[in-house]
């Protein structure tokens, strides 16, 4: 097999071979430590196994690192993290055999010397293709294309080498032009405009001060004098003497300076930096999506009990922060949608959430639609741990494919759910499952309505209405003010509407039920039109729960919930829940009962502990259906 590899060269395979799939998996959980654990391991055993004698370790124990490579497999199957297995097997093997053998069959000559540089590209490539957004397919292709360039430096290391040589020629050519448009960048952009200001201001910082009609030489009388054996008291040099301003330049130069920075501070404060603002913007343009968000939550999730045993939580809420400011309006549902965000937690492309892909080797996937509010995104979950994500683990545990794209936007009440569902109904390949999970924003908009006098209004609503009807009634106002012309393509303005008198939360409960039954029948007709079965679940709250333990009681005192708008609330809630049998809704609201572990970090949302509560308790329900497609399927 060869001499032993250098150690630093080892680690290196290691690293290249296991960090993304580490990185990709993290330590957010006891879970995932040990996962993380077994990958490095999977990575030490193969380096083992390859290279008998480097770790100090006979060759006959490799056999027992092949055994233990085979229950850590037994394990990944039974777990659920075959992939990343599969990942850090390859990756490791490839690395090797790029930096310690340049080539993958043992019975080769092993060249340690040398390393095979031109396949480590795509290999580099393929690990952070996966750690991005792993695709199986993407990773085969890249690391069949190291594994032909491994055979290339094995069978060829002449050409190898002329591939080598002119890849290093035009690295050094690509070095030479980005220097010399570094160089150009900044003549142009610091010592021109630098040069200029000098000029402009008589100072050049390259002088020992400012320049000056006046000459800024000390008098220096020393030419003359003689020592008392006859040599000049001074050596005399060839070479100029640096000029040295004195006092009244320098004082004048610092004057001059205070022009450009009073002139800078003026700028700073028109552009925006203090009271006054400069905008080319028109003010009245401004949408609902531009207003200031919350920079915080209701408290930190690291100071909250729902996150005690969660270090990522920190991390979690700034992702979290940063989607919930990535918000743009989507006429087309009447609502909000995240545009494409991508950070450590938290990953949106197109409108859907990254949810956990299921194992290819179970099959063809049952493909599910998942839509509803903040609560189905996953607010206070990282992507591997919202319920669609704990769903798809769930049913693998059953060996069952699920293949789930979350749909679900925050603020969103049924009815846009429903705009939003006949919206990819037109335009994507049809899902063989719609799954519907919201509720909690249908009771919330109860509350919005009636502030606006519109509590017995049937219409169909969403919680962004009146920011919306503020935003036109500003824009409606400004173009009124500019002229008669402007005026007359406005439209007339509307009456006063009269406020709906005040309903009791029995009857507002009844509102709900109304509005939220149109919101379903939408969603039922056209799920029928398409052939596509629908299952919707109405979402527990922290208001519902019994009993309370003491952590809801903080959670609660926290969102600012007294004993009066509780009573309310419960009571509007209980009479919208009283319907939705008839609907053929599946009530979860019992679904934290007799849990005293904090789950809540407010109202609705819930930590990664709840969401695989709802999931558990979900899959119940639809195994029914699940095991129907899997025979149609099958």
């Amino acid at each position: 097999m060869g001499a032993s590899a250098p150690t630093l060269r080892l680690f290196a395979v290691l690293l290249l071979g296991c960090g993304s799939a580490v990185a990709r998996v993290g330590f957010g959980s006891l879970q995932d430590f040990a996962i993380g654990a077994a990958l490095l391991l999977i990575g030490v055993l193969l380096i083992w196994i390859l290279q008998p004698g480097t770790l100090g370790l006979h060759r006959w124990l490799s056999l027992c690192a092949a055994v233990v490579l085979a229950g850590i497999a037994m394990a990944a199957v039974r777990v659920g993290f075959v992939l990343p297995c599969a990942v850090v097997g390859i990756g490791t093997v490839l690395a090797y055999g790029a930096l310690i053998r340049w080539s993958l069959p043992l019975r080769w000559p092993q060249r340690t010397p040398a390393i095979a540089g031109l396949a480590l590209g795509p290999l580099i490539v393929s690990m952070l293709l996966w750690y991005r957004s792993p695709s199986l397919v993407s990773f085969l292709l890249l690391g069949l294309a190291a594994v032909a360039l491994l055979e290339l430096y094995a069978r060829a290391p002449h050409t190898a080498h002329v591939i080598d040589s002119g890849i290093a020629r035009g690295a050094r050519a690509v070095g030479q032009g980005v220097t010399a448009v570094l160089a150009t960048l900044i003549m142009v952009l610091l010592v021109i405009p630098v040069n200029v200001v000098s000029r402009m201001f008589g100072y050049s910082p390259l002088d020992g001060g400012w320049a000056s009609r006046s000459s800024a030489w000390v008098p220096v009388a020393t030419d003359g004098v003689r020592s008392e054996s006859g040599e000049p008291a001074q050596a005399r040099s060839m070479a100029m003497r640096e000029p040295r301003p004195n006092k009244e330049v320098r004082r004048r130069g610092h004057l001059r300076l205070l022009v450009p920075v009073l002139a800078l501070v003026v700028v700073g404060l028109l552009m925006g930096v203090g009271p006054i603002k400069l905008s080319l913007s028109d003010s009245a343009q401004e949408v609902a999506t531009q207003q200031d968000r919350p920079s915080t939550f209701t408290r930190p999730f690291e100071e909250d009990p729902a996150f005690k045993d969660a270090p990522w939580a920190q991390n979690l809420r700034v992702n979290l922060l940063d989607a919930w400011n990535n918000l743009e309006f989507n006429a087309a549902v009447g609502g909000w949608r995240i545009k494409d965000v991508s950070s450590q937690y938290i990953n949106v492309s197109n409108g859907e959430r990254r949810t956990t892909a299921a194992d290819p080797a179970l099959g063809d996937p049952i493909v599910i639609w998942f839509f509803g509010g903040s609560a189905a995104f996953g607010a206070g979950q990282r992507d591997e741990h919202t319920i669609p994500s704990e769903l798809v683990k769930l049913a693998q545990d059953q060996g069952v494919p699920l293949e789930i794209h979350n749909f679900a936007v925050p603020a969103t009440v049924n009815w846009q759910s429903a705009m939003l569902l006949i919206a990819l109904l037109q335009s994507e390949q049809k899902p063989d499952l719609v799954v519907i999970y919201d509720g909690a924003n249908d009771v919330a908009l109860q509350g919005v309505l009636a502030a606006q006098g519109k509590g017995a209004s049937p219409q169909p609503a969403s919680l962004i209405d009146g920011e919306l009807d503020a935003v036109l009634k500003k824009r409606a106002t400004a173009n009124a003010a500019q002229g008669s012309e402007t005026r007359q393509t406005l439209l007339p303005p509307s009456k006063a509407r009269t406020p709906d008198k005040e309903l009791t939360p029995a009857a507002s409960g009844q509102m709900v039920l109304q509005r939220y039954g149109s919101g379903i029948e939408v969603i039922r007709k056209f799920s029928e039109l398409s052939s596509v079965p629908v299952l919707i679940f109405w979402q527990p709250d922290i208001r519902t729960k019994q009993p309370q333990s003491s952590a809801d009681a903080d959670t609660l005192a926290a969102v600012k919930v007294d004993q009066g708008s509780l009573r309310a609330w419960t009571e509007t809630s209980d009479a919208a829940r009283a319907g939705l049998s008839a609907l053929g809704v599946t009530d979860l609201s019992g679904v934290f009962d007799g849990q005293t572990e904090p789950i809540y970090w407010d109202t609705v949302h819930t930590n990664e502990l709840g969401s695989r509560l709802v999931a558990e308790r979900m899959l119940k329900e639809l195994q029914p259906k699940l095991q129907d497609l899997s025979k149609q399927q099958g």
